[in-house]
């Protein structure tokens, strides 16, 4: 009896959660931009120290060889740089945000 009424209770639930789940309306409307982008600049030979302190290392799930990482200045101006763990290099080129 025990085992009817616990596979009645499963299947009721089962029942409630497949009706209760709608997919939540998508708007159609393009986000706005922001007025300011991100520079991309050309990066020397080293990792200049006005960049300030690293803050992040983040992955890319499209491409797992590389990590970009995140250094922020005394003023708060983000720097991004990426790094191919298979060369062992950094990019030749980095993003850089100017905050006010």
């Amino acid at each position: 009896m025990a085992k009817k009424m616990l596979l009645c209770f499963v299947s009721v639930s089962l029942v409630v959660f497949l009706v209760s789940c709608t997919k939540l309306p998508e708007s159609q409307a393009p986000r706005p931009l922001a007025k300011f982008g991100m520079e991309t600049l050309k990066l020397g030979d080293t990792l200049p120290l006005k960049w300030g302190n690293l803050i992040a290392v983040s992955n890319s799930i499209n491409n797992p060889d590389f990590t970009r990482w995140w250094f922020q200045d005394k003023e708060g101006n983000i720097y991004i740089v990426w790094y191919n763990m298979n060369t062992n290099k950094f990019s030749e080129a980095y993003r850089f945000l100017k905050r006010r």
